[in-house]
């Protein structure tokens, strides 16, 4: 296992760590995206850590809520035209099983209603 990875929803013993994890998720997002580029940001924050912690919430039912206070500050990152056009993209290539069908779907749900609860009535 690699040493350096990231601690998924599961490994988080609070919400309030999970919350401080996102955070910090989404401001180093910040910087690869003035330093990389856009594309670059949405593949760090949406493609590796929203998506590994919606992977990690269908097993740990309770963060779910986390989850979508997660989905709200990504909108504090990007706008809801480039999450939407990012995951139209890589929904064509990595959609190959239905069981990555459906994970994508509820990917896109749980974006939606963090754009819609906003970071701010976490």
């Amino acid at each position: 296992m690699n040493g350096n990875r990231t601690p998924l929803i599961d490994d988080m013993a609070t919400p309030t760590e999970f919350h401080k994890r996102w955070n910090e998720q989404c401001a180093a997002a910040e910087g690869i995206r003035t330093h990389f580029g856009l594309e670059s940001a949405l593949e760090y924050l949406i493609g590796e850590k929203f998506i590994n912690s919606a992977r990690a919430s269908e097993i740990h039912l309770q963060q779910t809520a986390e989850l979508v206070a997660f989905a709200a500050k990504v909108y504090d990152v990007v706008s809801a035209e480039e999450v939407s056009a990012y995951l139209d993209k890589t929904e064509i290539v990595r959609s190959s099983t239905p069981s990555e069908q459906a994970r994508n779907g509820r990917v896109r749900k749980l974006l939606e209603l963090g754009r819609l609860f906003g970071s701010t009535s976490f």
